[in-house]
C-alpha cells in the first residue's frame, strides 16, 4: 500500500517591487544636445524626492537607493520615441560600461538630452548588458531643465514597477 506525506506549499515569490530598489541613473548627452540639469539635482530628485514619494505611498515597503553616473557624451544625434529610448539605453550601457557593473542594479533610468518627456518599459525583463544578462527595468527621461522633475521620473519609474496608465494620473 502507498503512503502519503504532506507536501509543503510552494514558496510564494517575493514581490520584486518591495524593499530597496537598487537603481543606477545614467546621464547621457549627445553631439547635438546636452543635459542641462546637474547630477546633484538628479540625485536629489531621484534618491530624495522620488524615494520619499514611494516610501510614503508603499507604506514604507519600497525605497530607492543607488548612484548617478556620468554625464557621458555620445557622438550620436538625439531622437525621441520608443526607438530613441532603446538607442539611448544601448548608448548609455556602452558609455557607462567602465563605471558600472550592470549586475549590481535592478533598476536603470537614463537621463537623456534626447527628449522632452519620458519612456518607461513596464516591469522588468532580461536584457543583455556588457556584464551579461540582467533582469532589470529600464526607462529614459529628459535631462532638460524644466522637463526633468519628480513627476516625469516618478511616473516612468511607476511603469518600471509594473503600473500602466490610469485615466486621471
Amino acid at each position: 500500500s502507498g503512503s502519503f506525506s504532506a507536501a509543503s506549499a510552494p514558496a510564494v515569490p517575493a514581490n520584486e517591487n518591495l524593499g530597496p530598489q537598487k537603481t543606477a541613473i545614467i546621464v547621457l548627452s549627445y553631439a547635438d544636445g546636452s543635459v542641462t540639469v546637474s547630477n546633484a539635482y538628479i540625485n536629489s530628485t531621484i534618491f530624495s524626492s522620488m524615494n520619499n514619494y514611494y516610501v510614503e505611498n508603499s507604506y514604507q515597503k519600497a525605497s530607492f537607493t543607488g548612484n548617478v553616473f556620468g554625464p557621458y557624451l555620445v557622438n550620436k544625434s538625439k531622437h525621441c520615441g520608443y526607438y530613441g529610448s532603446t538607442d539611448a539605453i544601448a548608448a548609455a550601457m556602452a558609455a557607462a560600461n567602465a563605471d558600472i557593473n550592470f549586475n549590481d542594479y535592478s533598476r536603470y533610468q537614463i537621463v537623456s538630452a534626447g527628449c522632452y518627456g519620458g519612456w518607461g518599459f513596464v516591469g522588468k525583463f532580461n536584457k543583455t548588458t556588457p556584464d551579461g544578462i540582467v533582469y532589470a527595468s529600464w526607462s529614459v527621461v529628459s535631462g532638460i531643465s524644466g522637463y526633468f522633475n519628480l513627476f516625469v521620473s516618478g511616473h516612468e519609474m511607476g511603469h518600471n514597477l509594473g503600473a500602466m496608465h490610469a485615466n486621471l494620473l
